[in-house]
């Protein structure tokens, strides 16, 4: 199963934007701030750390809200894909 099934793009995003960040505040919690971290994400000193040991974000580091959330199309429901349809309200507003 690939991690892009199983987290939201929203939350990816997220992750994507803390691992930039790791340029600049590394390994260091102090610099780093962790905030994404209360959100349920990895932030950039937990990202830095795990790229030193060359190892993945575990699924179980990132917390379910960003495993459920999911706007898919209409064709990516219909084709059995997990998510959730908004394209019939997006239309209607």
């Amino acid at each position: 199963m690939s991690i892009t099934a199983s987290i939201s793009t929203f939350g990816l995003n997220h992750i994507f934007k803390e691992a930039s960040r790791v340029k600049e505040c590394g390994a260091d919690s102090k610099r780093c701030g962790c905030v994404i971290r209360t959100h349920g994400l990895p932030c950039a000193c937990v990202i830095a750390k795990k790229l030193k040991l060359e190892k993945a974000i575990g699924l179980d580091e990132i917390n379910t809200h960003w495993k459920r959330l999911s706007f898919e199309d209409d064709v990516a429901v219909e084709e059995g894909k997990p998510g959730v349809s908004i394209l019939t309200e997006w239309n209607a507003i």
